[in-house]
């Protein structure tokens, strides 16, 4: 029998923080919220939120051009990962090649 304060061999000395799955916090939910693959909690907003953000940004700079700059890169950076990363794109990989569809258009 072991003492009480010793450890074994498949314990965990390093105390970790439990997942937060709730990391973003709206100011008034009315509205449905989604769950990533990963269980965090993405919160929708209202129409009314959203106009203040959009304004918020105009007066600050960032203006329409930028912000669809910003989504079109997120929208390729997650389309790269979801597609298994640099690792699929490498020309040497002949097994598994990559198919992507790509929507665009020059309207809001």
């Amino acid at each position: 029998m072991l003492p009480k304060n010793c450890l074994i061999h498949d314990e965990n000395v390093i105390a970790t923080l439990p997942t937060t799955y709730r990391q973003i916090i709206v100011p008034k939910q009315d509205f449905c919220e989604y769950v990533t693959d990963d269980g965090l909690i993405i919160p929708s907003i209202s129409r009314s939120l959203r106009k203040k953000l959009w304004e918020t940004a105009d007066r600050v700079g960032l203006t329409w051009e930028k912000r669809i700059e910003l989504i079109g890169r997120a929208a390729a950076e997650i389309s790269l990962q979801l597609l298994g990363g640099g690792h699929r794109l490498n020309p040497q990989n002949t097994h598994q090649w990559p198919t992507v569809t790509v929507l665009c258009g020059p309207h809001k």
